[in-house]
């Protein structure tokens, strides 16, 4: 659920900016991908996780005897590989909004506020 919780969360935040970056195509097509590569890592991930033992119930249940689990290394690559996607996500939503914001027409005050509280979001 941790995933799924998350993976609606980053969603939500890159359908947000995607609203305010109407007029940029390269950051609206940044958002489409990263959305996209959310998705599809969570749903990988969740997938892999739950169908990692033959029969499934195996993974859950210690009374099944011939059930066969995927090796924990192959487990800790994909946790990696899931994380290292993850970070990288997290710096595009992070780094995104600055572009979104240069091109407003407000005062200089009012955008290092607005950095420094969207900063502190991403942090």
């Amino acid at each position: 659920m941790y995933l799924l919780t998350l993976c609606a969360a980053k969603l939500s935040m890159t359908f947000l900016l995607l609203r305010f970056s109407s007029s940029s195509r390269p950051i609206t097509w940044l958002l489409r991908c990263t959305a996209a590569v959310i998705t599809g890592l969570t749903l990988a991930f969740v997938l892999w996780a739950t169908f990692q033992c033959t029969p499934v119930q195996s993974q859950w249940d210690p009374s099944v005897q011939e059930g066969v689990c995927a090796s924990k290394r192959s487990y800790m690559v994909s946790v990696y590989v899931l994380s290292g996607f993850s970070a990288a996500t997290d710096v595009v939503m992070a780094v995104v909004p600055v572009f979104i914001l240069r091109r407003l027409e407000i005062d200089r005050r009012t955008k290092v506020a607005v950095w420094g509280t969207m900063g502190l979001g991403s942090l």
